[in-house]
């Protein structure tokens, strides 16, 4: 019998979390313990993680529906609920850095909080490691309650008050720019967000931004709403609101997508493999302040 520990992190959020197999198997006993260390920290680090792909899929469906992501360039061939980050293909080669797959996945550089562009975003996503670069392509993951409760009253006002729109074609024109109205890969997807919102659980407010999806914010020019999302991302990005995540193979990472956003640190992608794959939980209701 192993015995659970969680131990928080040394940082702006997170908890690491051993003596479990992460499996659809799990005790009740133990799931309770690591939802409600999800709520408190926000992301989970489960290391020595060598779990199958059905594993993967049976213990994130313990949390709810699981989504099927957009890109069907990107979804593996065996559960189609998991989503490979990944330069590399199923067939085992790196894609060409030129290519279609492989320029897709420099969006998630991009500072972003999953499937924002939906009625109904994700409540959260696990991140399973199986290969990895020697150098670059750590995962970054940001506190938005404590951005949102530290901002500056004039930024926090306009964030108070306003919507955003969050589009899934935002990411492929930050991308592939012109180029981005040539593509037939997902499903046309836009919504409109509140800026702020309230945790479901907790009540906690928090900012709700996703830089690589928003596209403008609802009642201001296109000058000024530029502005305000450059400031107030530079803002949340900094240091004190952020954990970064240096993978080891078969690390497996459990985020809370109402309250944190993440992104992925350069590396040589023409080099190097990096295999990672995603479930994402569908949320249960939508966004509210």
């Amino acid at each position: 019998m192993m015995t659970l520990e969680i131990n928080p992190l040394d940082a702006a959020l997170g908890a690491r979390i051993k003596g479990v197999h992460l499996n659809s198997e799990v005790s009740a006993h133990d799931f309770d313990l690591i939802a409600e260390a999800l709520i408190d920290h926000h992301v989970l680090v489960f290391p020595e993680q060598d779990i199958s792909e059905a594993e993967q899929v049976g213990f994130s469906s313990n949390f709810g529906k699981l989504e099927i992501h957009p890109s069907k360039a990107h979804r593996s061939s065996v559960q189609p609920e998991i989503y490979r980050v990944a330069n590399v293909g199923e067939d085992g080669t790196i894609f060409p850095v030129d290519s279609y797959k492989a320029r897709y996945l420099t969006g998630t550089r991009v500072w972003h909080t999953d499937s924002s562009f939906r009625a109904i975003p994700s409540m959260g996503s696990l991140l399973r490691a199986v290969e990895i670069p020697p150098q670059g392509g750590q995962t970054s993951f940001c506190n938005l309650h404590s951005v949102y409760e530290k901002l500056p009253e004039k930024l926090k006002g306009i964030a108070d008050h306003h919507m955003a729109v969050h589009s899934y074609d935002y990411i492929q024109t930050l991308v592939f720019g012109d180029k981005a109205r040539s593509f037939n890969q997902h499903d046309d997807l836009v919504q409109q967000h509140p800026l702020t919102r309230s945790h479901p659980v907790t009540a906690r407010r928090s900012l709700y931004i996703s830089p690589h999806t928003i596209s403008k914010v609802i009642g201001l020019t296109e000058t000024d709403s530029r502005a305000f999302l450059d400031e107030i991302y530079e803002f949340a990005s900094q240091d004190e609101f952020v954990y970064q995540h240096s993978w080891s193979e078969n690390d497996v990472l459990m985020w809370d997508n109402r309250c944190t956003m993440h992104a992925v640190a350069l590396y040589d992608s023409a080099r190097y493999r990096r295999v990672l794959l995603r479930t994402t939980i569908a949320g249960d209701g939508p966004v509210v302040r």
